[in-house]
């Protein structure tokens, strides 16, 4: 996989006349594209370098993430995110708020909100039904997810509760992992307001504080053994387009940073 990592540097104003774009050649797989400023010319340049190299993923700085312009110019999905990153640590996570509780795989009661019956949100509904005591589907899919729900206890005898119920389906609720519900959806849900919710679609923002004690909105993990190189790019993205398997989470992150575990209790 070729992989281009974009980031933004300081330029001397001497530097008048200093080309826009500079690329150097980072490994056998991947480039490094230095940019000074991002114009429209800017973007036409690294999108023709982008081209040139055959780039398939693009690893952009934390300073240049919110460039809408830099952004757009990219084709959407070459772009490394982190939002799609998180559907393949469903499992970790919750792994690390059941230690911390001292509350086995086996024991829990896990709730899952999803709608789109794709095939990397059954994997993950798989493994958890696998693992956990019980399982419960909020969906408003409930044409699939029934379905489902008699095809798994036919072939495995697990037992997954499906429903839309929004008045008592989560009323109950400790751990819930909200797969693709947006904040909106969300607040037409009765919710246990001791509940703690994994955000892996929508980072969600609990502005009016009527749902959930916990907002889980991404993880911090152990980055230390990486080259100082990746220090102004986001770890979670690193290791993805690296083939690096998950470093040990250090922690759950919602909407002030990292939440103390004491929260999670």
């Amino acid at each position: 996989m070729k992989v281009a990592y974009i980031k933004q540097i300081d330029v001397d104003k001497r530097w008048k006349f200093h080309k826009l774009v500079d690329v150097q050649l980072k490994d056998n797989n991947s480039i490094i594209i230095n940019t000074r400023k991002i114009k429209n010319k800017t973007c036409i340049i690294i999108n023709r370098i982008i081209n040139k190299y055959n780039i398939k993923k693009v690893v952009i700085s934390k300073d240049l993430r919110e460039n809408t312009k830099l952004l757009e110019s990219i084709e959407s999905i070459k772009i490394v995110k982190k939002r799609d990153i998180l559907i393949y640590y469903i499992y970790e996570m919750i792994e690390y708020i059941l230690k911390i509780q001292h509350i086995d795989f086996y024991n829990a009661e896990v709730f899952v909100l999803v709608n789109e019956f794709s095939k990397i949100n059954v994997e993950n509904i798989n493994l958890l039904a696998a693992e956990v005591k019980v399982l419960n589907i909020v969906t408003s899919n409930l044409r699939n997810f029934k379905k489902y729900e008699e095809e798994v206890f036919k072939k495995t005898g697990i037992n997954i509760n499906v429903t839309n119920n929004k008045k008592r389906g989560l009323a109950n609720a400790r751990i819930i992992v909200n797969i693709d519900f947006s904040e909106d959806q969300l607040e037409n849900y009765n919710i246990n307001t001791n509940s703690i919710i994994i955000n892996i679609k929508h980072s969600i923002i609990n502005h009016k504080k009527t749902f959930a004690r916990v907002n889980i909105n991404s993880i911090d993990i152990d980055f230390n053994d990486m080259d100082e190189f990746y220090s102004n790019f986001d770890a979670l993205e690193v290791c993805q387009v690296m083939d690096k398997k998950l470093p040990k989470i250090n922690g759950l992150i919602g909407e002030r940073g990292i939440i103390d575990e004491s929260e999670l209790c």
